[in-house]
């Protein structure tokens, strides 16, 4: 449901074409030009059903490349939300074909590293998800922030985010594909507490092993302290993640 429906494809004189279902609707980009920033109420609702769309293209072995506001699109309902959809199919992969994923496609600051090489996974599309709600949550466009070591960093763009959601963005944006968090049904389960104002989530039993929240940051707080000890610099090697852990 989250899918625009896709009805033919063919090819006329040497020139490809996708017809697609019309949707009246405005695109996400155009809806956040007129807002500084979204809520994180609204911001989650619409993760929520782009998260869904991107899961039901890889149960069917397409990986979108492209994500981002201006492809994703949203339909008025008459209770002034949203039905959203993920459209514009033209630069899809499909890891089952050999050389399936192998030209570049996507957009600067959506992409993950992964993804610039030339070697897109479904993780890419998490990662591209994960950069959406970063634009929808900062009101700022991801070419203006700073890039660390192959890592947004978007912690002074959403101070007043709570820390748990910011957290869970962290590991949706992982430079390293294999630490990313790509679990559908955790995120799922994340985005509803959020979207119920539930934010201290991150201690459940279902999320300690991902988010090493078991016995807070670092097992104890003289654990903490002797790793903060040795940050000096901002950015400094093997401390970026210990850097993005400071509380607020």
């Amino acid at each position: 449901p989250n899918v625009v429906n896709i009805f033919d494809v063919s090819v006329k004189d040497d020139i490809k074409y996708i017809v697609m279902e019309y949707i009246h609707g405005i695109t996400l980009k155009n809806y956040i030009e007129k807002k500084a920033r979204l809520s994180v109420k609204e911001a989650i609702s619409i993760a929520i059903q782009v998260s869904m769309g991107i899961e039901a293209a890889h149960n069917n072995h397409i990986i979108h490349r492209d994500i981002k506001p201006s492809n994703i699109l949203m339909k008025p309902k008459s209770d002034g939300s949203f039905e959203v959809y993920l459209i514009d199919f033209g630069a899809v992969a499909n890891p089952k074909v050999q050389g399936g994923g192998s030209t570049v496609a996507g957009t600067y600051g959506y992409m993950p590293p992964e993804q610039l090489t030339g070697n897109p996974s479904p993780a890419s599309d998490i990662y591209a998800l994960g950069a959406t709600i970063v634009r929808l949550l900062s009101g700022v466009e991801l070419s203006e922030m700073q890039v660390l070591q192959f890592r947004l960093m978007i912690d002074p763009h959403l101070q007043s985010v709570p820390r748990p959601i910011v957290r869970v963005l962290h590991k949706m944006l992982e430079p390293v594909m294999d630490k990313r968090l790509c679990d559908y049904d955790m995120l799922g389960k994340l985005f509803a507490l959020f979207s119920k104002g539930e934010y201290e989530v991150l201690q459940r039993p279902e999320f300690v092993i991902e988010f090493g929240t078991e016995h807070g940051e670092y097992g104890s707080m003289k654990a903490w302290n002797n790793a903060l000890k040795s940050v000096k610099t901002y950015g400094q090697a093997k401390n970026v993640d210990l850097w993005l852990r400071l509380p607020e």
